[in-house]
């Protein structure tokens, strides 16, 4: 809690989360900029500066925070900042097509995981963990995996395709994450990366 903690070193930490962030985005041959972005610990110190640099990086509209801090209302003077994912609301969740997390927690559970893979409007949707405790997924990271432990694999009565492979820096060969592609072989408009 000292000023050291919340003011430089959250906003390095922040800015090396989003330097990390770019330089994947880049290789894949994708823009922040042109992403639809929810940031989960949003009012936090590290989440405050990310939500500032991100605006800058952002049109207007594509940026939304998520956090129990946030002031009522759900609007403050930098965007649409809410409580909960529920007062996000289903529309905005089905437009993201990336969620940063620093909020020490996972709060992106099944419930929506599963409306976001049916109804989401995304075929890219990128998670990107900006915390050491690498702990905002974890309710992801089971979701996923208990799909592809399955024989028959199967999202909201939809057979699914699960495939897995790694995401690793081209030059170092170090893991910086996972691809996993889920294909709908019914409705291949559905299938997400």
């Amino acid at each position: 809690i000292s000023s050291l903690k919340r003011g430089p070193e959250a906003r390095e930490c922040a800015v090396a989360i989003l330097n990390a962030v770019e330089n994947i985005l880049h290789r894949m041959g994708m823009l922040l900029s042109r992403r639809n972005i929810v940031v989960l610990g949003s009012c936090g110190a590290i989440g405050g500066y990310l939500k500032k640099e991100l605006l800058h990086r952002s049109g207007a509209g594509r940026l939304f925070g998520v956090d129990i801090a946030a002031p009522a209302g759900g609007h403050t003077g930098e965007g649409v900042e809410v409580r909960t994912l529920d007062e996000l609301g289903r529309e905005v969740l089905w437009e993201t097509d990336m969620f940063v997390g620093v909020i020490g927690r996972s709060i992106l559970g099944e419930k929506y995981l599963e409306d976001i893979l049916l109804h989401g409007r995304q075929s890219r949707i990128l998670f990107a963990s900006g915390s050491t405790k690498t702990v905002e997924f974890t309710d992801l990271e089971n979701y996923l995996q208990s799909l592809c432990d399955q024989e028959r694999p199967r999202i909201g009565g939809h057979d699914v395709k699960v495939e897995l492979s790694a995401l690793r820096d081209l030059q170092t060969g170090a893991l910086q994450g996972n691809c996993v592609k889920i294909s709908f072989p019914d409705d291949g408009s559905k299938n997400k990366e």
